[in-house]
């Protein structure tokens, strides 16, 4: 039943592999812009910023209005005549009405500090839009390496039960000729099951990866996406090489530090724009208007009246809000410059941790690949000294499984440096599409060449 369910899940993942169309990581990055919820929504929370300026800007722009009425009047006179007699007259007229206003402002502290805020805001919501970018960038790096290194997982794996299939194979041959013993065959069972299992492991592992990739992406990614081969990756040399020098370009260019120091504009404006209520407001008022029939004692008159003259806003008392109002904002821009030298350190530890990884992962990587070609050199060795009678098949196993390991140790490893170096590059604030490219050059180089899990002789 073993077999069967590891047949199934092969059988499963040849078949999605079939159905799925291979995808470049720049393909998944220009699918994912479009697809990934988070990325989207900081997209219209920036468009939102943008359309804040004007109505900011409203505010220190005139405002014009126009008025037109038309009422119907009726009623009853009374008065008396000259023989003291009282007179009853119908009156029934219309009283037609239209001005035109306009309103500028001239000093209006409170409004200028306003719309310089929601200009802070509108520069720090187009940096926040880059801070998810360069998060979805992050996400899609990772799931999408994480399904390369499910697949190299997949391979070795099968391999390995390959490889051991054809061990258990002989040690049933050498007990027919005598040569060998039922407890070489249980020891190569043994380690053929636990094979299949990881198998099954690195089959549960793509099916997850995959699911990753269609949550960011919306897209899903077939077995034979392009990579380059493991055991011939060569980190490539970092430019520039030293922390400092990333350090300085993440604390320049990084779109998190951006936005906070803009973050900190937009509050410290907004503190004098509630300052601004201590101080007066001046514009200046102009109307025309035309009207006809304004009372009873105008009938059948018409007027025309045009005006200007300026307005004085004098502020004397409100309660005291106006200074708890000062000194909320001014609490306000202390948290978030708290806030923002959180995240300026947090991004300092995050450059070094990185660059580390990639300085040292590169060693790693170099000293693997030669484990991992000595290790075969064992393994075919060992498998003519058991040719020879000069070893074991329990020697031939403890072989074969070091190749393994260290050919998945060095399968990690690349990919570990490739999300560093992924990590590294949007930290320092180079643009989304430039790491992209980047991470495809390194990942494309030459079609993959599987990994091989030499069987002993």
């Amino acid at each position: 039943m073993r077999c069967n369910a590891l047949t199934l899940a092969i059988v499963a993942l040849t078949a999605m592999a079939s159905s799925a169309r291979a995808l470049t990581f720049d393909e998944a990055y220009r699918a994912a812009r479009s697809f990934d919820a988070k990325l989207q929504a900081a997209g219209y929370e920036r468009d939102v910023a943008k359309e804040a300026v004007g109505v900011a800007r409203a505010g220190l722009r005139p405002t014009v209005t126009a008025t037109m009425s038309e009422s119907q009047v009726t009623g009853v006179r009374t008065f008396s005549n000259a023989s003291s007699q009282e007179v009853r007259v119908r009156t029934d007229y219309f009283a037609p009405q239209a001005s035109l206003s306009m309103r500028a402002p001239i000093i209006n502290l409170e409004a200028s500090s306003n719309l310089r805020r929601v200009e802070a805001q509108a520069v720090g919501a187009d940096a926040i839009w880059r801070v998810r970018s360069v998060e979805m960038v992050e996400r899609l790096g990772m799931a999408f390496l994480d399904v390369l290194l499910a697949r190299e997982n997949m391979v070795l794996a099968d391999n390995q039960v390959i490889a051991l299939q054809g061990q258990l194979t002989r040690a049933e041959q050498r007990l027919k000729r005598g040569e060998g013993t039922r407890t070489d065959i249980a020891q190569a069972q043994s380690a053929l099951e636990l094979a299949r299992v990881k198998v099954l492991e690195a089959a549960d592992q793509m099916a997850l990866a995959r699911h990753s990739m269609r949550r960011v992406a919306g897209l899903d990614v077939s077995l034979q996406t392009p990579s380059a081969s493991t055991i011939d990756f060569e980190p490539p040399a970092l430019v520039p090489a030293e922390a400092s020098d990333w350090l300085e370009l993440a604390l320049r260019n990084n779109p998190l530090i951006l936005a906070g120091k803009q973050s900190i504009e937009a509050a410290r404006f907004a503190v004098q724009g509630r300052r601004a209520g201590h101080y007066p407001r001046l514009d200046i008022v102009a109307s025309a208007s035309r009207s006809q029939n304004d009372s009873i004692s105008s009938l059948n008159q018409s007027s025309r009246l045009n005006s200007v003259g300026f307005q004085l806003t004098l502020p004397l008392y409100s309660g005291g809000g106006v200074d708890a109002s000062v000194r909320q904002s001014a609490a306000e821009l202390q948290r978030i410059e708290e806030e923002v030298r959180s995240d300026r350190e947090g991004v300092e530890l995050d450059v070094q941790r990185s660059h580390r990884t990639l300085i040292s992962g590169a060693s790693k990587i170099a000293a693997q690949r030669n484990a991992l070609r000595a290790s075969e050199v064992v393994l075919e060795g060992i498998g003519k000294a058991l040719a020879a009678g000069l070893a074991t098949a329990v020697d031939v196993l403890d072989a074969q499984s070091r190749v393994y390991l260290a050919a998945r140790d060095l399968a990690q490893s690349r990919y570990d440096y490739l999300l560093a170096r992924l990590r590294l590059l949007a930290q320092a604030g180079t643009p989304a599409m430039e790491v992209v490219q980047d991470i495809d050059r390194l990942l494309a180089t030459s079609p993959l060449a599987a990994p091989t899990t030499r069987t002993a002789p």
